[in-house]
This record gives structure tokens, sequence and C-alpha cells, in this order.
């Protein structure tokens, strides 16, 4: 029985590596990303018994798209956390005109003031998953809440928040 499920995930590996290579980069837009991820899947697809699934290529395409956005996730929440390096802040006004600078500076302290101006409870909700990178769920445990009330916070949060996000979009 090994050797078929053997069989069937070669071929799977065969006519589907580089067809799902090309959906993982339509989603993370990097050629190099988009093979990593879906070596990954493959790897993990490894654990998986193959009988008990009907449709492989379904199966598979679902986990390189889940794999993919959570690549995105992990992406885009480093560079929100990079904000923080000074380092980061001093790339970016060398990308820019030398007057930039100050503008630039400008605007990250404005973001660090809308932060500081959002209510305690959603600040400090706010601080631990986007600063601090804890998981929702692991923010509701140390907070004593429920993963409800954490994200009712955080969606309240980005509500506020949402009128810098153009710049979040020239930074990055």
């Amino acid at each position: 029985m090994k050797t078929v499920i053997t069989s069937e995930y070669e071929a799977l590996f065969r006519q589907h590596f580089r067809l799902a290579t090309l959906y993982a980069e339509r989603i993370v837009g990097s050629a190099h990303e988009a093979e990593d991820i879906v070596q990954e899947v493959f790897i993990a697809l490894l654990d998986v018994d193959f009988s008990q699934i009907r449709q492989k290529e379904s199966y598979l395409y679902r986990c390189v798209r889940n794999a993919a956005l959570d690549h995105l996730h992990a992406r885009m929440k480093n560079r929100f956390y990079d904000i923080n390096s000074k380092e980061t802040v001093r790339l970016a006004a060398e990308e820019n005109a030398p007057g930039d600078e100050q503008a630039m500076i400008e605007q990250i302290a404005a973001i660090y003031r809308r932060i500081e101006a959002l209510p305690e409870q959603g600040r400090r909700i706010f601080k631990m998953i986007c600063i601090e990178h804890k998981s929702y769920v692991e923010t509701a445990r140390l907070l004593s809440l429920s993963l409800h009330t954490v994200k009712t916070h955080m969606s309240r949060s980005f509500k506020a928040l949402r009128k810098i996000s153009m710049f979040f979009l020239t930074l990055f």
C-alpha cells in the first residue's frame, strides 16, 4: 500500500509542482518565495494519507493557497514590526529625496501618536498583536478576554488607524 501512496504522491508532484508554483506566485508576487511555499506544502503532504483524499488536486491547491496567504500575513506583520526599527526609517529616508526625511519622521511620529490615542484596551491589544507578534488567541489568553473581544478591539483599532493607511502603502 505504501508504494501506491508514493506513486500517487510522485504523480501529483510531477503534474502539479509547476502549476502550483505559478498559482502561489500570483498570490505572493515572488517566484522564489512561491517555489519555497510549494516545496514546503509537498513536504507537509508526505504525512498525509492520500487514500483518504478524493480530490487530490483540489486538496493540493487549497494547501498551496493557505500556505501562500499565511506567508503574506507573516510578511505584512514583519513589515509593520520593522516600522519600529530606526534602521528602516533611515533606509526609507535614503530612498527619498533628502528633504523628505523630515516629512517621513513626522509621518511615523503621527502613526505612533494615533496608536497612543487609541483607547487603552484597544491600544494594548493592538501592540501585542502588531508589534509584539502575539497571536489573537495568545493575546486573548494573556489578557483573560474572549477571542471575539480581541477581534473586535483589533477591528476598531484598524478602523481608527485607517486614515493613515496610505502612508503604509507608500513606505513599503
